[in-house]
């Protein structure tokens, strides 16, 4: 029963962290949603900062496991790979209802006033860069990709085009920038990339 009251908290305060940011979070948001006195939140997160490093995690764990089997899938080539992030990104952004990537908002807003919430979505935007990168390498050693091509500079320019598309279709409450921001990334990948 904890265990699925916990999970139910971090739900919670995932959907209110999208919506509202960490400064205008608050367990009494939770509570309200789990039908649970703020006290009860407190038995399993003893403050904000435990509650949201538990959202983190779980979103970020959510996504590296996406990622890896993405990475390792071998029936898709290294350009197919692409178009399925690129797919999966502009899909779950409108299903969300443009309330960005959690990692995403969070960086920005607490970045410099919370080392360790920080250095866990500096870690994620790490491994997810990875990931680009060996979608990359692996595209060049099957001669999918040009070999030439800088690996770490088209990762980090796709992740660039990306997560500011994300941001603008936030701002905006419309697809209109994330398509043509994906459409960019599309671009690098047949421009930069392809042989």
């Amino acid at each position: 029963m904890k265990q699925n009251m916990r999970d139910q908290i971090i739900d919670s305060a995932m959907q209110h962290l999208y919506r509202m940011g960490y400064n205008r979070f608050s367990f009494a948001y939770v509570a309200k949603d789990c039908g649970i006195a703020k006290a009860s939140i407190h038995y399993h997160f003893p403050n904000k900062d435990s509650l949201v490093i538990a959202v983190i995690e779980k979103y970020t764990n959510e996504r590296r496991k996406f990622l890896a089997v993405l990475r390792d899938n071998q029936e898709l080539n290294a350009a197919e790979k692409f178009d399925k992030l690129f797919d999966y990104a502009f899909d779950h952004i409108i299903a969300m209802n443009y309330v960005g990537c959690l990692a995403g908002n969070l960086g920005l807003e607490i970045s410099e006033t919370n080392q360790n919430i920080r250095s866990l979505i500096n870690d994620f935007m790490n491994y997810k860069a990875k990931i680009l990168v060996d979608i990359i390498e692996a595209g060049k050693k099957t001669g999918y990709f040009k070999k030439k091509s800088d690996s770490k500079q088209v990762a980090q320019s796709i992740m660039a085009s990306l997560e500011g598309g994300i941001v603008i279709s936030k701002i905006s409450k419309s697809p209109d920038m994330l398509a043509t921001a994906l459409n960019v990334c599309r671009n690098i990948v047949r421009n930069d990339l392809l042989v």
